[in-house]
């Protein structure tokens, strides 16, 4: 059971987003707000230098300041708006695909269960639907609003100035080379780590399972040396995907100190020859800061992206698998409540439901009885008719001179209330 193709991950993540497509928007429109929210800072204190303490002015000083703290207070009810609306969504889809997967899973035929382990089933899941938790519930979000903010804070470099922004692209063939660095090694590292998961846990089911077999040959030496290999490959999976991560983080620091010493210099030529003002300067510095600030978090949440991406991928492959039961199109689903209802007439006296159930039930087990015991072929009326002690009716009126009491242990229909007990019924019908 490999994992499925990105175009069939695609498919199938469409299908589970529908019903929750439209908290996604909401969310989506949260993170817009917070970004622009973001990047209005830079904005505030250009005005507030060249149009406040420039000319000594505290008009736009202030009115900088209030606009500031306006944003201030607004920020933290978008994010919390962006929060919920995620989160709310991610948990719904998370839901929708674990009852998929478990549908999925009971009609797969036996042939199935055979060939896969259970502890690669359970890590289906367990380990790859929680690995999934926080991709859908922070690092999409996170992902995106990194994104925006990157690309808007590109465009605002090149509205300040584009010679400063030339500048900074010193930093690009760092950025570059790093992020292909990463995700040349973090996919397969991610990758990896499910793999190993999951072995480790179809180690640890199969030893629970048959842990009174292991204890009574006395195998759990045995039984841990097979664990401990599985244990250390995961560890060093774990291992692999830190080493990647770790070698990304400095580079980024290093191409933004880069970036910042070619745009000071820069800047420093400008204003000499009055080509810049300081607001100016002091803005494009703020948004140089902050354009590396999202590529760090960018950096830190691809890995957990990178990671729900391998476990989606991996639960789709388990319901892209064969089913044995194909449902036919246009199918009904059946009521969630019914009941059977028997409309017949009933040998006892009086027609309450409780008489209908004692004639079936009795019917019932008499047929039972008659089936599993008495194979003999129908007595005719020439043939004389045994009872309960093996001797026929005409042997023991021979012997007794009266006629035997009839027993329902030798019967092959047991009477009921004095009279027989009769299935009758007419139809069967579903009454909602």
């Amino acid at each position: 059971m490999d994992r499925a193709p990105a175009p069939t991950v695609w498919r199938h993540t469409r299908e589970l987003a529908r019903p929750v497509r439209n908290r996604y928007l909401g969310a989506a429109l949260a993170v817009i707000a917070a970004t622009l929210i973001t990047l209005a800072g830079p904005f505030l204190v250009r005005y507030a230098v060249d149009a406040g303490i420039k000319k000594h002015d505290r008009g736009p000083l202030d009115t900088a300041a209030l606009i500031f703290l306006f944003l201030a207070l607004a920020k933290p009810l978008v994010v919390r708006a962006q929060v919920l609306l995620a989160a709310s969504a991610g948990e719904r889809f998370l839901g929708a695909l674990r009852t998929a997967a478990f549908d999925k899973l009971q009609a797969l035929p036996l042939g199935f269960f055979e060939r896969e382990r259970a502890g690669l089933l359970m890590s289906r899941l367990t380990s790859d639907v929680q690995a999934l938790t926080e991709f859908v519930r922070e690092a999409l979000v996170e992902v995106a609003g990194s994104a925006l903010q990157i690309l808007l804070t590109v465009v605002a470099l090149l509205f300040l100035s584009p010679k400063l922004a030339a500048a900074a692209l010193v930093a690009l063939p760092i950025l570059v080379a790093s992020s292909w660095s990463f995700h040349h090694g973090a996919g397969r590292a991610y990758h990896a780590i499910r793999d190993r998961v999951a072995e480790t846990l179809t180690a640890l089911q199969e030893g629970l399972a048959g842990v009174r077999v292991v204890q009574a040959f006395r195998r759990e030496r045995r039984t841990l040396e097979r664990y401990r290999p599985r244990s250390r490959a995961q560890v060093g999976a774990w291992r692999h995907a830190s080493f990647v991560n770790i070698r990304l983080f400095p580079i980024i620091a290093l191409a933004q100190t880069a970036a910042l010493i070619a745009v000071l210099l820069v800047a420093f030529g400008m204003y000499r020859r009055g080509e810049i003002s300081e607001g100016t300067i002091a803005a494009f510095v703020l948004f140089l800061v902050q354009l590396f600030d999202p590529v760090a978090r960018l950096s830190e949440w691809l890995g957990d992206f990178r990671q729900g991406v391998a476990a989606l991928a991996k639960v789709i492959g388990l319901l892209e698998a064969p089913s044995a039961i194909v449902e036919k199109g246009g199918a009904v689903d059946l009521p969630e409540r019914g009941a059977v209802a028997l409309p017949s007439s009933s040998p006892c006296t009086g027609a309450s439901s409780c008489c209908r159930r004692r004639d079936i039930c009795s019917a019932a087990r008499s047929r039972t009885t008659s089936g599993s015991h008495d194979r003999r072929p129908p007595r005719t009326r020439s043939q004389p008719r045994s009872t309960a002690s093996g001797l026929s009716t005409a042997s023991v009126r021979s012997r007794t001179g009266s006629t035997p009491t009839s027993s329902h242990a030798g019967s092959a229909f047991p009477r009921a209330n004095g009279s027989s007990s009769v299935l009758r019924a007419s139809r069967w019908r579903i009454r909602p």
